[in-house]
């Protein structure tokens, strides 16, 4: 199982003028190797910036795009 730590949007990528304010993580989709999508729902509130998100998954495809992402960081 993967764990990646949700590093939040606000400060790593580049601002977007139709995105008004950024909040915590509500849901993530994330492309499998079989062409399908994994989606993760956030509890309640969604992920606060700095949690860890457990994937119980280990599709080469959503791995490579979760370590490519810089809003995640993989948590060793």
């Amino acid at each position: 199982m993967a764990h990646f730590r949700w590093l939040g949007e606000d400060k790593i990528t580049p601002p977007r003028k139709w995105v008004q304010s950024y909040g915590p993580c509500e849901q993530v989709k994330i492309p499998k190797k079989d062409g399908q999508y994994t989606v993760v729902e956030a509890p309640p509130g969604g992920f606060p910036v700095n949690s860890v998100i457990p994937f119980d998954f280990t599709d080469e495809r959503s791995l490579r795009v979760l370590r490519a992402d810089p809003r995640f960081a993989e948590v060793i």
